[in-house]
C-alpha cells in the first residue's frame, strides 16, 4: 500500500485538533489573568495617581515650566508604582473582608492568588523606591528618595498596622501630599527653584481633601452612617476652603490666580459639582450612593491637580495635567476605581 493510500492515523488528527486549542486556552487564562492584574492595581486610578507629581514637577517650575522627558518618565513611573503597590498590599491585608463584601474582586474571587499579590505589591514598591533613588542621583538632590522612603513607610504603615484606627484616613492623605512633592522635589532639582510656602499649602490641601474621602469612603461597602459622611464632607470641605485661600502666596503664584473674586469662584464651582453627589448619599446612605461619589471624588483628584497647576504654572500646564482625566474615566467605565 503507498503512502498516500496510508489511512490517516485518528490518533495523530485527535492532537492535532487539540493543540491549538490548548495553545488558544492558555492564551485566555493569560489574558484573563493579566486583566485581574489591571482590576487589582485599579488601573484608572493610577491617572489620578500620576497627576499629582505631575502637578507638583510642573508648579515647582512655575510659568516658564519645561519637561525633560527622562526625568518626567521616572517621576511618574515611580508614582504608578507606589500607587500599583499600596492598592495591591491593602487587598492582600483586607483579603477576609472582602470575601463578604467584595468578592468579586481579584483575591477573594480567586483569579489572582495571594501569593502573587504579595509579590507584585513588594516589586513595584521597591521598584517605585529605585525609580525615586534613580531620580536623587540624576538630580544630584537627596530629597526624591527621601520623600520616597517615607512614602514607602505611609504606605506600609497604613495597609498593615493603622488603617483601621483612628489616624489612618489621615495616612492615606498624607500619602497623596508625599505623592505631590515628590513630583516638586523633581521640578525644584531639575530648574532650581526652592520650595515655596504655596506648593506647600497646595500639598496640604490635596492631604486634606483626599483624607475626607477615605473617611467618606470607610463604610462603603455597608451599612454607610451619616456620622462617617459628615466627617468626610466637612474635610473635604476644609480642603476647597484651603485651595480658595491660596491666593495668599502670592509671591508662589501666578498673578491670574490673585484675583480673588475670580479664584474664589473658579473653587465655588469645582466644590458645587462635587458636593451635589456627596449631599444626596447623605440625605439617602446607602452603599450605591457612597460608591457613586467615591468615584466622582477620586477622579476628581485630576480636577483639583489641574487646579492648582493652573494657579502657579498657568493654562498651558493645568490642561496638560487635565488631559489625564480622559483615559482615567475611559477605563474606569471597565474597570472599577474602589
Amino acid at each position: 500500500m503507498s503512502q498516500v493510500d496510508r489511512p490517516a492515523d485518528p490518533t495523530s488528527s485527535r492532537h492535532s485538533a487539540e493543540y491549538p486549542s490548548s495553545i488558544g486556552n492558555k492564551a485566555s487564562q493569560r489574558s484573563s489573568q493579566l486583566w485581574a492584574i489591571l482590576e487589582l492595581v485599579r488601573l484608572p486610578n493610577l491617572f489620578t495617581a500620576i497627576s499629582d507629581p505631575l502637578a507638583g514637577y510642573l508648579l515647582a517650575q512655575g510659568p516658564g515650566w519645561t519637561i525633560r522627558p527622562g526625568e518626567l518618565v521616572g517621576l511618574l513611573a515611580s508614582s504608578a508604582c507606589f500607587y500599583a503597590a499600596g492598592v495591591v498590599l491593602n487587598d492582600v491585608n483586607d483579603l477576609p473582608r472582602d470575601r463578604l463584601y467584595r468578592p468579586e474582586r481579584p483575591l477573594p474571587s480567586g483569579r489572582i492568588s495571594v501569593r502573587l499579590a504579595w509579590r507584585l505589591g513588594l516589586v513595584l514598591l521597591g521598584v517605585g523606591w529605585g525609580l525615586s533613588a534613580i531620580l536623587s542621583v540624576l538630580g544630584a538632590t537627596g530629597w526624591p528618595m527621601a520623600l520616597g522612603t517615607v512614602l514607602a513607610a505611609v504606605i506600609l504603615s497604613y495597609d498593615f498596622a493603622l488603617k483601621s484606627t483612628g489616624v489612618g484616613f489621615l495616612l492615606m492623605g498624607a500619602c497623596r501630599s508625599l505623592n505631590l512633592f515628590l513630583g516638586v522635589s523633581v521640578g525644584h532639582a531639575a530648574h532650581g527653584h526652592p520650595f515655596e510656602a504655596g506648593a506647600s499649602w497646595a500639598a496640604l490641601a490635596l492631604g486634606v481633601y483626599v483624607a475626607g474621602i477615605t473617611l467618606f469612603a470607610s463604610r462603603e461597602e455597608h451599612n454607610p452612617t451619616r456620622r462617617e459622611l459628615v466627617r468626610g464632607l466637612v474635610l473635604i470641605a476644609g480642603a476647597l476652603g484651603m485651595l480658595a485661600i491660596l491666593p495668599v502666596f502670592e509671591s508662589s503664584i501666578e498673578p491670574v490666580a490673585t484675583r480673588w473674586p475670580q479664584w474664589v469662584a473658579l473653587v465655588v464651582v469645582l466644590g458645587w459639582i462635587l458636593g451635589v453627589r456627596g449631599f444626596q448619599a447623605l440625605r439617602r446612605p446607602s452603599a450605591a450612593l457612597v460608591q457613586q461619589f467615591v468615584k466622582q471624588a477620586i477622579l476628581w483628584i485630576i480636577i483639583w491637580d489641574a487646579t492648582i497647576c493652573f494657579a502657579f504654572a498657568g493654562g498651558q500646564a493645568a490642561i496638560l495635567v487635565l488631559s489625564l482625566l480622559v483615559p482615567a474615566v475611559l477605563l474606569g467605565l471597565r474597570i472599577r476605581l474602589t
